[in-house]
């Protein structure tokens, strides 16, 4: 199993003047950064299958690479796997191809796909070839290539803005019951655990957009394309490894990687999202040393400055764009605080709401009825009668800044807003939603939608800040203030 190490670690990343470059001959390549303009353009390459014994076919990929590159003029270039096949020259092939990256001063990053290890290359060889040129990120550890964490710095060059992992999906399984393909192991997500929080704890706990690259597409790619595919094709079944080691529940868990982007299936491309994260196939790259039936073409991604969204098209061998897509997740972990009204009185206003059968009828019918005395978010009973709703409103104190999960415990329907940020969750009886977001410390602003479906409806919040595991404490009254 291959060694795992960050590019630059959190705290160096953190000032850019601090970060040691790495230096190949006359040449050296620091950290990337977000440009004047906000923008960060990355051209993904992937299954190039380069053979040096099929120079036709070699020198079709290669004026490619040049063509695109010169057309485009990416910051980063990163080759998701497979980048070689054939039986002899691998160390030419890549030489002279990634040479081509070299001249026009680009900086790239490769990892290994399932057929690289197969070529003539040992792997120190193999791990040597992909590192020793001037412009490549790539490090090694004794004969192994590292996975890496690259941080893109802001435009100011101030602080890490995005964080490209860069992972070995390996390739074939050694355990009998799991038929062909590996997966990325159980010590390769916990470093990016590691390096995801270190990242945000430097970011002052909020999440540091993030994206994964990687060869062998993810189990979850097949559930997301059925469910909610957003553009692109899909010609051959996907071919990921049949353990599930929990990347892409990492990837959900840390709220940093919405983005995932693959290689591996030749025969697709296209753009499915699971939940807030966009999973993704590059356009084959290669030519015809393999089965490929869609045109050829290179992956662009562009990223924009404090956005974890992105914006990508392909860019074909003839030169023209086609699936132009921008991904959005909204997602906004930059919550302020608030201020409460002068005397800070612990309570919530209550406003209720007669005959409305649902949270979605009490919004359009806007604010009615009386406001009630001052009420507590804790246990109520005898709230009414069936289809009551009930606004409460008031300021939240939040005693540390970070990022906080918060839970809601209802036996109905209920919807929160803090700040800006809204969640909704229809739980059962005893049912539990939850929001994680990032809070400073001070007061912010609650509005609470419950609706009643019963005599007696029960409600509590419950919290806990990330990182102190499962302890959850309750919202007593004392945390509670009128607005």
């Amino acid at each position: 199993m291959n060694r795992i190490i960050t590019l630059f670690t959190a705290m160096a990343a953190m000032a850019l003047v601090s970060c040691t470059p790495k230096t190949t001959g006359t040449d050296s390549v620091n950290s990337v950064k977000f440009n004047a303009d906000g923008k960060f353009k990355i051209a993904q390459l992937t299954d190039t299958h380069l053979s040096w014994t099929e120079p036709d076919e070699y020198e079709k990929t290669y004026n490619q690479l040049c063509s695109i590159l010169d057309n485009e003029k990416p910051d980063l270039v990163i080759l998701t796997g497979d980048v070689v096949t054939g039986d002899g020259g691998g160390a030419e092939a890549l030489d002279k191809f990634f040479s081509a990256i070299d001249d026009r001063k680009i900086p790239y990053i490769a990892v290994y796909g399932n057929h690289d290890r197969e070529r003539d290359l040992s792997e120190w060889d193999l791990a040597e070839a992909f590192c020793k040129h001037p412009m490549s990120l790539n490090t090694m550890s004794g004969s192994y290539l590292d996975d890496v964490a690259l941080p893109v710095m802001s435009s100011d060059g101030s602080k890490v803005a995005a964080v490209l992992y860069c992972i070995d999906s390996n390739d074939y399984t050694q355990v009998p019951e799991y038929y062909e393909y590996a997966w990325i192991s159980h010590s390769q997500i916990e470093w990016y655990n590691n390096q995801s929080r270190a990242f945000a704890k430097a970011n002052g706990n909020i999440p540091v957009p993030s994206y994964a690259f990687f060869h062998i597409p993810l189990i979850e790619f097949n559930h997301a394309y059925n469910l909610n595919c957003e553009s692109g094709v899909r010609m051959e079944d996907e071919c990921p490894g049949e353990l599930n080691s929990g990347i892409f529940s990492a990837f959900v868990g840390n709220q940093d990687v919405h983005g995932v982007f693959c290689g591996h299936d030749h025969d697709n491309d296209y753009i499915a999202s699971e939940g807030n994260v966009a999973l993704v196939y590059g356009r084959f790259s290669g030519d015809h040393t393999t089965y490929t039936h869609l045109e050829k073409g290179i992956r662009i991604i562009e990223l924009s400055e404090g956005d974890f969204g992105f914006h990508t098209w392909i860019r074909q061998r003839d030169l023209s764009a086609v699936a132009d897509e921008t991904f959005d997740p909204a997602i906004d972990y930059t919550l302020r605080e608030a201020v409460p009204a002068e005397g800070k009185k612990h309570g919530l206003t209550r406003t209720r709401y007669d005959n409305v059968p649902s949270i979605e009828v009490m919004e359009e019918q806007g604010v009615k009825g009386a406001t009630d005395v001052v009420a507590y978010p804790r246990s109520w009973g005898n709230l009414g009668t069936p289809n009551y709703g009930y606004t409460y409103d008031g300021y939240l104190s939040v005693p540390e800044s970070g990022i906080w999960n918060i839970c809601v415990q209802a036996d109905n329907q209920i919807a929160v807003d803090i700040d800006d940020y809204s969640f909704t969750d229809q739980p059962g009886r005893s049912g539990w939603g939850k929001v994680r977001v990032n809070l400073e410390k001070g007061y912010h602003h609650v509005h609470i939608k419950l609706m009643s479906y019963s005599d007696n409806c029960y409600m509590k919040f419950m919290w806990y800040l990330q990182g102190e595991g499962d302890r959850y404490h309750e919202i007593t009254p004392d945390y509670w203030y009128l607005k």
